[in-house]
């Protein structure tokens, strides 16, 4: 559980009576995220209940609580997610369950936060599967968090508008629910005259239950010697 019943010099205060910092917001969606992923589940972010971070190293790891819903089941969650280097989109969920699950945890290893060669040879929305319209609007939710995940580390706000989105991924056998895939997400920024790519690799550890997140985000603009992208 997450009471934290004592000290810890390596846990900052719990906070819980004050508006939670929107990547706090999304760092506990990434949870739920893994939980639906392992899951086949829908669950939604209802509220944030309470976080705390830990304190002595740039790159921090966070535990959170909240209470999502699916449907008419509604449940808390406890979550953790750590980032790999500060002001990076490079994260690591290795907790993500239903209050009272006392599943023993495993140890966490070094991530690989290696990306994509970008900007790549190919078009990746010619090259690669890309994904039918009822496919994103069945997984809206985690595609525009990975949008968002991918804006707020690279400095920008992380509350955008946008629109037209498509999504191409390097594997297809098992659908966007792929525990490992590269994804490439082309959006419209509606603040913006210009369209961007944010690209996602993500994997999952299956003997540490580790779900690896690794993005960034690019304007089609400042992209030298770029290939032609479908439109």
């Amino acid at each position: 559980s997450f009471g934290f019943k004592g000290h810890s010099p390596e846990l900052g205060l719990s906070y819980g009576d004050r508006p939670f910092p929107p990547l706090v917001s999304l760092y506990g969606r990434i949870g739920l995220h893994r939980y639906n992923l392992l899951q086949d589940t829908k669950f939604r972010l209802e509220r944030m209940v309470k976080y705390v971070s830990t304190i002595g190293s740039p790159a921090r790891s966070y535990y959170i609580t909240l209470k999502a819903v699916d449907g008419s089941s509604h449940n808390i969650f406890e979550v953790k997610v750590s980032e790999d280097r500060v002001n990076a989109f490079a994260l690591m969920c290795n907790i993500a369950r239903i209050r009272g699950d006392t599943s023993p945890l495993k140890g966490v290893i070094l991530m690989d936060d290696s990306l994509p060669e970008w900007p790549p040879q190919e078009d990746p929305f010619e090259k690669h599967y890309l994904a039918k319209d009822s496919e994103l609007a069945d997984n809206d939710e985690w595609i525009r968090l990975y949008v968002k995940l991918a804006v707020a580390k690279s400095g920008r706000a992380s509350e955008i508008d946008f629109e037209n989105l498509k999504v191409a991924m390097d594997a297809s056998d098992e659908g966007l629910n792929a525990k490992k895939a590269d994804f490439y997400i082309r959006y419209r920024d509606l603040h913006e005259d210009h369209d961007h790519v944010t690209i996602v690799r993500r994997s999952f550890v299956q003997d540490n239950g580790i779900l690896n997140l690794v993005g960034r985000t690019r304007s089609l603009e400042s992209i030298p010697e770029k290939p032609t992208f479908a439109c």
